[in-house]
């Protein structure tokens, strides 16, 4: 396999990133070139343009040159032998500092990000970005031939049959959609990662430090209301439901443990103890309706008539039973409160 080896690059470059490309192990017949833009979808326009003229080269290796990556990069993507395989990198910000690999188990929309990105094995995934990924040219070629006259695959632009919706998509969420409705399917080689620049070099060792799960939480209750908005209460909303409560819920009980451990007045400790085992219960209707159970929830379905829409539903009421459930949990707290006021004095 001959590989066309890009660089993609705004005007900036980082030394570092420069240093890592022109350090990149290749084979005899490879080629590498680079291309600059005002923007990075014109400079890998460019590249994927001049990759498809040159009919010599059987894949593009796509790299953006604001990261670090191993000199080795080509030779264990190219190993694989997949339509498309890609490295891992965090997506250009801090807040929230988030992987951009993306899974979609059943090929629905909206895909599902990844909280725990996998660090070993080869990955089947939905969706990564373009700056760290080989692709066949059968792949390109084929998607090009889908395009009317003058649309170019790595164009942004909607996808209607995918979102349901006019709303555009980036050029690698575009891409990796229309190949695999063509049957192509994208891998992860979760051993490639790769360091992605801001202010400081984004890699697995600041993503444990800067991780914070209440801004995580808000991120993927947006997903949350697009899946709800579109398709009502299915188990896929359930489970992006149950991980939003569940990393609400992992940042409430640090914030208890730590007040705990601070010997905090009663009158603060007890808001903080209401609210978890109201999470126990939300929580608990989320297992249940995944189990079988199908339980009544904290939204309404939607609709048929409304479905596909896109429209995001923005308020629910909880039922008569969460509400009564809910009374339980706060009488079980109360008890559980008189105990520990007896234990105090």
């Amino acid at each position: 396999m001959r590989v066309f080896v890009a660089g993609v690059s705004s005007e900036y470059q980082y030394t570092r990133g420069v240093l890592a490309f022109r350090s990149l192990r290749v084979r005899p017949g490879d080629t590498m070139a680079t291309h600059s833009g005002a923007t990075g979808l014109a400079a890998r326009k460019a590249c994927c343009s001049e990759f498809l003229s040159k009919k010599d080269f059987d894949a593009l290796l796509m790299l953006d040159m604001d990261m670090d990556y191993p000199a080795d990069i080509l030779e264990r993507l190219r190993e694989h032998d997949k339509d498309i395989v890609c490295g891992h990198y965090y997506r250009r910000q801090l807040n929230p500092m988030m992987s951009l690999v993306e899974l979609s188990p059943d090929g629905t929309w909206p895909y599902v990000p990844i909280l725990d990105p996998p660090k070993e094995g080869l990955h089947e995934i939905a969706c990564a970005g373009f700056g760290c990924v080989l692709i066949k040219r059968e792949v390109i070629e084929a998607v090009a031939k889908t395009l009317p006259p003058l649309s170019h695959p790595f164009d942004n632009g909607p996808l209607e049959w995918l979102t349901g919706s006019g709303i555009s998509l980036g050029p690698d969420k575009r891409f990796f959609a229309m190949a695999r409705k063509l049957g192509y399917k994208m891998y992860l080689d979760a051993t490639v990662r790769c360091k992605h620049a801001v202010t400081a070099w984004l890699d697995d060792e600041l993503y444990e430090k800067l991780r914070e799960p209440m801004t995580q939480a808000k991120v993927l209750a947006g997903y949350w209301l697009e899946n709800l908005g579109r398709f009502g209460v299915n188990d896929k909303t359930i489970k992006f439901r149950l991980e939003v409560l569940s990393l609400e819920r992992g940042a409430l009980l640090r914030q208890y443990e730590a007040a705990l451990a601070a010997e905090k007045p009663l009158e603060e400790l007890q808001p903080m103890s209401l609210s978890l085992r109201d999470y126990d219960s939300r929580i608990a209707e989320c297992h249940d309706w995944i189990t079988g159970l199908k339980a009544t929830v904290h939204f309404p379905s939607v609709p048929e008539e409304e479905r596909g829409t896109g429209e995001k539903i923005r308020t629910y009421e909880p039922t008569d039973l969460n509400k009564e459930m809910r009374q339980q949990a706060m009488t079980s707290v109360a008890m559980d409160w008189v105990e520990m006021l007896n234990a105090r004095k």
